[in-house]
C-alpha cells in the first residue's frame, strides 16, 4: 500500500473524495455480536451470522466474509486507484474509530486491500475493506504482506 500511495508511511493523506453515506453509516450505525462474532449490523443480518456460525468454527474467516465492503460499490463513477485506496483507508479508520467506541473486546484488526484494473474485464480497481477480531490459532491474513504480489494491503491492527 506504501508503494501505491508513497513512501512515507508518517503522512498518508486523507481521499479528497467525500466518503458517501451509505459507507459512513456501514461503520457508524453499530455492530452485533453473536456467537462471539462481530458484524456490522448494516452489512450482515444476525440471522445471516448465526447461519453461518452454525456451521463453523472458523469465527475470524466468518467476521471477515460477513464485513467485507467494495468501495467502489458506493462511487457513481471510476476513480483513480490511490484515491480509491485512500477512501478505503478513510473508511478503515472510521471503523477502526466505532469498534473502539463500541465497547466490544478485540483486538481487532481492519484489512484494506486494492487492485488494479483488469482491462481484459473490463473491471475498474477495486478497494476492499473487512475486518475481524483477532483470535489465537486463526489466521486469516499472511503476516508477509509482500506476499500479496496481485494488490496493495494496509492493516489496521487495534
Amino acid at each position: 500500500m506504501l508503494k501505491l500511495l508513497g513512501a512515507d508511511p508518517a503522512f498518508l493523506e486523507p481521499s479528497s473524495i467525500q466518503m458517501p453515506n451509505g459507507l459512513a453509516l456501514i461503520a457508524t450505525g453499530g455492530f452485533n455480536e453473536t456467537n462471539g462474532c462481530v458484524v456490522s449490523r448494516l452489512i450482515a443480518g444476525a440471522d445471516a451470522a448465526q447461519r453461518t456460525l452454525d456451521s463453523a468454527d472458523d469465527e475470524t474467516g466468518i467476521e471477515a466474509a460477513l464485513s467485507e465492503v467494495n468501495i467502489e460499490r458506493f462511487l457513481d463513477e471510476r476513480i483513480e486507484l490511490s484515491e480509491l485506496s485512500r477512501l478505503g483507508l478513510d473508511f478503515g479508520f472510521l471503523l477502526r474509530k466505532e469498534l473502539t467506541r463500541s465497547g466490544l473486546e478485540g483486538p481487532f484488526r481492519v484489512i484494506v486491500s486494492a487492485q488494479s484494473a483488469d482491462p481484459s474485464l473490463n473491471m475498474g480497481g477495486t478497494c476492499t475493506v473487512r475486518f475481524h477480531r483477532q483470535r489465537e490459532g486463526q489466521v486469516w491474513l499472511d503476516d508477509d504482506l509482500e506476499n500479496y504480489r496481485g494488490e496493495a494491503v494496509a492493516v489496521l491492527d487495534f
